[in-house]
């Protein structure tokens, strides 16, 4: 199926292959093949369990990805994501939860978000107005196989409460903060309490009366 003009419609569904070359309006999105939207996308509903592309900006109230996704950038109330889950800049959500593979190439700005890696992860900042919780899940037997590749890159994190384990970050700034194992942590600012696993490195601890 291909479409070569701009499209609006109640419900969008693509059990095959679709491409859309031009600016789409939907209430509700679901692709259980392979999508392709070369402008703008927007939705009140956006669902994905097999693979897709959009090249323009990305806005849904609700998101959910169980495959692959790769957008330019996303603004959304809710993301849920469990498969591979990219953006070249901007993600904005009010929640941000996710199992698996996150890669996002600018700012992840959420009122609370959640990260269960099962690969690399890969963000450039995180700002979570609530909190953020990014750790390695250890369910599987393949993922503890591979516990070793789980690990998280980002420049820095900034939330009242943060959670992490597994972690590379060069700055990690908040209120109550938890250095869970297997982290490497430039530098940390706390204004209330800070705990380390002694397993983790923290190479400078700033507190900061508030």
């Amino acid at each position: 199926m291909k479409q070569s003009t701009g499209e609006a419609a109640d419900d969008i569904r693509i059990n095959g292959s679709g491409v859309y070359r031009d600016d789409v309006q939907a209430e509700t999105v679901h692709i259980a093949g392979h999508g392709r939207f070369e402008g703008d996308l927007a939705a009140g509903s956006f669902k994905s369990s097999g693979s897709c592309r959009v090249k323009g900006r990305c806005s849904a109230r609700r998101m959910s990805n169980i495959g692959h996704a790769h957008f330019r950038s996303v603004i959304a109330e809710h993301i849920y994501t469990a498969g591979s889950f990219q953006a070249d800049e901007l993600v904005e959500a009010d929640t941000f939860h996710a199992k698996g593979i996150v890669t996002i190439g600018d700012t992840l700005k959420a009122g609370e978000v959640r990260i269960e890696l099962q690969g690399a992860a890969a963000i450039k900042r995180i700002y979570a107005e609530r909190s953020i919780d990014l750790r390695a899940d250890r369910l599987s037997v393949v993922n503890w196989l591979q516990f070793w590749r789980r690990k998280a890159l980002c420049d820095s994190l900034e939330s009242p409460r943060i959670e992490v384990s597994h972690l590379e970050a060069e700055l990690v700034a908040g209120e109550e903060i938890r250095i869970g194992a297997g982290c490497t942590i430039g530098e940390v600012r706390y204004s209330k309490t800070l705990v380390v696993d002694p397993r983790s490195v923290v190479k400078r601890k700033v507190h900061i009366s508030i």
